[in-house]
């Protein structure tokens, strides 16, 4: 059992890797409205901007979406996470070198 990891994902981040697992994306006028075709799943999330970071809650319901429909398991998701964290504070560090 994978435990519960907080992470400072932003919306931005979290966008890439829906779109990494071939989601494509839509807005009304409530949401952005995620969408697998080849699974038929939906995520609804609310607008952002790229930099806010992910509400947890959010982060939680995607994971288990994700993974109820098998389109990641628990430690994919999360390593795609940690990945694209990881991949933010490289360049953070590389555009901000005092920081």
């Amino acid at each position: 059992m994978l435990a519960q990891t907080s992470y400072a994902l932003t919306y931005g981040q979290l966008r890439e890797i829906l779109y990494d697992l071939g989601f494509s994306r839509t807005e009304t006028t409530e949401a952005q409205i995620y969408h697998q075709a080849d699974t038929d799943v939906w995520l609804a999330l609310p607008f952002a901007s790229d930099q806010t970071l992910v509400d947890q809650a959010h982060l939680t319901g995607v994971r288990m979406t994700l993974t109820a429909s098998g389109i990641a398991t628990a430690e994919e998701f999360a390593a795609m996470v940690a990945n694209k964290i990881r991949i933010a504070s490289v360049v953070h560090r590389r555009t901000h070198p005092m920081a």
